[in-house]
């Protein structure tokens, strides 16, 4: 009798597990997840392939940004749910790559973001955005119509709106100016971004020599 009660046990264990594994399975769904798309990345970064930005500097020195290409991430079928094999929900991405006319420094401009919970006609939210020129550069967390909701980490950010600035010689609207704390980062390059919406990258200015380069 005891035998024939464990035996009992251990059927009802497996049947359970498999009973457990099998709703898991079945709870796995496909879904279809939306290609990248939002309204305030595309009002602060409004750029378009092959497009040349020019920047001067006080002397009237050039520098030209190409944006050599734009990558956003398309639909597809996504799972999610329970069981093995299932995703964790839908994401969506897009990268924008600036160089120099030559081609040959893809880090000049680089900008990446992504979004979480992207299904069908949902957009979902932004997960994250960074923003390099070769190094440094900075992240941020959220878009608003007042710009980047910088993210700290270690790299101490400070960051401001305004509703009209003149940098040089020229006055731009609704512009976000976004500064790494030189304080306590040192590290040489660009350390502080002009950020115009409706424009994109309007002005930038170097560390340690404090160089500022305007759009022209």
């Amino acid at each position: 009798m005891k035998k024939t009660n464990a035996l009992l046990k251990i059927s009802l264990l497996l049947i359970s597990g498999f009973l457990y594994h099998s709703c898991q399975i079945c709870t796995c769904k496909t879904i279809t997840c939306a290609a990248f798309s939002d309204a305030q990345f595309d009002q602060w970064i409004p750029y378009s392939e092959n497009q040349q930005l020019i920047y001067k500097n006080n002397n009237g020195t050039a520098d030209t940004i190409l944006i050599a290409a734009i990558q956003k991430s398309d639909s597809y079928e996504g799972r999610t749910g329970g069981g093995y094999g299932c995703g964790k929900g839908c994401f969506a991405d897009a990268v924008i790559t600036g160089t120099n006319m030559s081609g040959t420094d893809f880090q000049k401009l680089r900008i990446k973001a992504a979004k979480t919970d992207v299904t069908g006609n949902n957009q979902g939210k932004l997960a994250g955005l960074s923003i390099n020129m070769g190094s440094p550069g900075f992240s941020a967390s959220a878009l608003t119509d007042t710009g980047f909701t910088v993210s700290f980490y270690n790299r101490p950010v400070i960051s401001k709106f305004n509703s009209s600035l003149t940098i040089g010689t020229k006055i731009f609207t609704n512009i976000q100016i976004v500064q790494l704390d030189t304080g306590s980062y040192k590290q040489a390059g660009v350390y502080k971004f002009y950020f115009a919406r409706n424009t994109g990258l309007v002005a930038w200015e170097n560390y340690p020599d404090k160089t500022l380069w305007v759009k022209e």
